[in-house]
């Protein structure tokens, strides 16, 4: 859309240097019986396009369709894809919104294989249900977004534009109204049909059509999401949630932002509007996050990584620790640099698997880097990667109290600890620093305490704090680290058990458990020195692979210890034996609370894998005196990976 008279000459200068930016908006409030209405939805595609005309109107050739209520029909959605979005060249963009209902709906016996929960994410058109029409499944947005990103509409080739899909809508739920109780919020999800799909109505017929094995097309292109699948999306006469909670963030930074920042704004934009709502952003086929929002190029400064090599393997030194996910769609792509100051760029490889500290990468797929590698492994230089994924949002830390510590907090920050700052309190932020005239003072939301204090507020206690706040970030993460990946096969011959020992009449008495939670309750009769033993133990079953061991002490102070390192268990040293109980420590360790203390937690987490690991990266010290005794309780005893976490908690009763 251009507003300004343009010259002929003009209008041909003006479009041969301008990208076509080709938008397809759907929006549907007045849905048919049984399906509820909703009443924001028409607000959404209204916010978008003023947004557009706002602040891209001068800058691009803009080409907006848009499909309202009865307009938002299945086969004009698919058209809308094929004959409008599937125009926009190499250095275009094709941006489609939906908002209206999501739903989970059976998918066809044919995409088992590789849909093994059994249910296609839809989305709901105008006419879904009626007439024999299908919802709009996810498998056919992958075929849709495939055309766009390989053909035009007359089906001839094309490289990939830049391509941006964002969903207003929830996957899965029932039900048209909040359980909060706000009349005025209504949720965009609507129950499934329970009717299984058959093959051939995928977007016509596109699947039935193929030879061989199924397989769902793959584009480049990045996900604006309005919720985790196990989340509702809220729906405003104001319009959705998440549409609104985007467009205000655009809008604070004049569209000047790229993807990563963009949904970290976006998450704390919908927390304002509705605090049970967390927006999900997803890269697919390795798309930049850190490109500006719809324009695609480079904006922004990625995280750079060591890259190692060892016994003729390369690594990145980032894993599931840092926040990569341990079961991606598909292999993480990362680019490859020289040391700085040159800081050129070598090309691509992607990561094989996810380690918990390092991840090995598979350089394969470019030769010309292969062979640099592997003339420079007498030695190597200190070659960098930034990775071509978003990473695991950051910890939000909310800065309040005197203006000259916010200052000085905000000057010694360092997002590298994966904390983000921010003074606006309707954020969703989980920590908290206080700067009084008294010194500093960090919270813990999640662990209702004063985790860390300072007892001044100068330059020096502001770097402190910061470190504190990466120690406490480090911890939870550490906490919830686990391996997703499907494909491991490590823990399958693996079993946790905890041993815990208490006093009785006739001396120590040992009790197995194996869940992840234990509760105790302790007193002067069933304790040795206000503590009772613990031992972790991992029974192996027929493995025929070396395993390491390390087993963690974690306190509720946010220390990470290790009391004995690693272990190691080789089959060739156990021929024969078909189950090997494998100790963690040598000694049974004492756990219970400290004299003034009536309760006391502390995890216990053991790491398997297939490769030898420098677990001291994981360690640090904590913020605090620990409320708990650890000690010897007095009596003696491949990159695939896996974990096994127990929480145990003491609870004291006197006698």
């Amino acid at each position: 859309m251009i507003n300004a008279p343009f010259s002929i000459e003009a209008a041909v200068t003006y479009l041969t240097h301008v990208k076509n930016l080709y938008v397809l908006l759907a929006g549907i409030d007045a849905y048919r019986n049984p399906v509820s209405k909703l009443n924001g939805c028409i607000k959404d595609l209204d916010q978008i396009e003023k947004f557009l005309n706002d602040y891209y109107q001068q800058d691009y050739n803009l080409q907006i369709l848009r499909l309202a209520d009865s307009d938002a029909t299945y086969r004009n959605i698919i058209n809308g894809f094929r004959d409008h979005l599937c125009q926009a060249g190499p250095d275009d963009i094709a941006w489609f919104h939906f908002s209206g209902h999501g739903s989970e709906e059976f998918t066809a016996n044919e995409f088992w294989p590789i849909e093994p929960k059994g249910y296609d994410q839809t989305l709901l058109c105008y006419d879904s249900g009626h007439d024999s029409v299908e919802n709009m499944a996810d498998k056919e947005l992958a075929v849709l977004l495939h055309e766009v990103g390989s053909q035009y509409p007359d089906g001839s080739s094309k490289e990939t534009p830049h391509i941006v899909v964002s969903l207003d809508c929830c996957h899965s739920g029932s039900g048209t109204r909040s359980a909060e109780g706000v009349e005025e919020l209504r949720i965009r999800s609507t129950p499934s049909r329970r009717v299984k799909r058959e093959f051939k109505s995928y977007v016509d017929g596109y699947y039935a059509n193929q030879d061989g094995r199924v397989q769902v097309p793959l584009s480049t292109h990045i996900v604006l999401s309005a919720c985790q699948n196990i989340q509702l999306a809220g729906d405003l006469p104001s319009g959705g949630a998440f549409t609104s909670g985007l467009i205000n963030a655009l809008r604070a930074s004049d569209g000047r932002i790229d993807y990563v920042d963009l949904f970290q704004q976006t998450r704390s934009a919908v927390k304002k509007i509705r605090d049970n709502q967390t927006p999900q952003f997803d890269t697919i086929g390795n798309l930049n996050p850190y490109t500006r929002f719809l324009d695609g190029e480079p904006f922004g400064e990625p995280e750079r990584y060591e890259v190692t090599q060892k016994d003729g393997t390369w690594y990145i030194e980032c894993g599931a620790i840092h926040g990569l996910p341990t079961h991606p769609p598909e292999p993480i792509a990362l680019e490859i640099f020289t040391p700085a100051p040159e800081n050129k760029s070598l090309g691509e490889a992607v990561i094989k698997s996810v380690g918990a500290l390092k991840s090995p990468i598979d350089l394969d797929l470019n030769i010309d880097i292969k062979n640099i590698f592997k003339s420079i492994i007498s030695d190597p230089p200190d070659y960098r990667a930034t990775l071509k994924h978003l990473p695991a949002p950051p910890e939000i830390v909310l800065l309040t109290g005197e203006s000259e510590g916010v200052s000085l907090l905000q000057n010694h920050w360092d997002s590298s600890k994966s904390i983000v700052a921010t003074e606006d309190d309707c954020s969703d932020y989980s920590i908290q620093v206080t700067a009084t005239a008294d010194g500093f003072g960090v919270h813990d939301h999640i662990q209702n305490k004063l985790a860390y204090k300072t007892e001044s507020i100068d330059a020096s206690s502001a770097g402190i704090i910061v470190k504190a706040l990466g120690r406490i970030v480090k911890w939870r993460r550490f906490i919830a680290l686990e391996n997703k990946d499907r494909a491991s096969t490590i823990g399958d011959g693996l079993e946790f058990e905890l041993e815990v020992m208490e006093m009785t009449g006739g001396g120590p008495k040992s009790t197995i458990y194996e869940s992840d939670e234990i509760q105790l309750i302790g007193n002067s009769s069933n304790t040795m020195n206000r503590a009772f033993g613990i031992n972790p133990k991992i029974k192996v079953l027929n493995s025929e692979r070396n395993l390491f061991f390390y087993c963690f002490y974690i306190d509720e102070q946010y220390a990470i210890k290790s009391p004995e390192g690693e272990r190691v268990f080789r089959p060739e040293e156990r021929p024969n034996v078909e189950v090997y109980e494998q100790t963690m420590w040598s000694e049974i360790q004492g756990f219970g609370p400290e004299p003034h203390e009536k309760s006391a937690s502390a995890w216990i987490k053991i790491l398997v894998t297939t490769e030898e690991l420098n677990y001291e990266k994981f360690l640090q010290e904590g913020l605090g005196a620990s409320r708990a005794t650890f000690n010897a309780w007095g009596a003696t005893l491949s990159d695939d990976w896996t974990t096994f976490t127990t929480r145990i908690t003491v609870d004291w009763k006197d006698d």
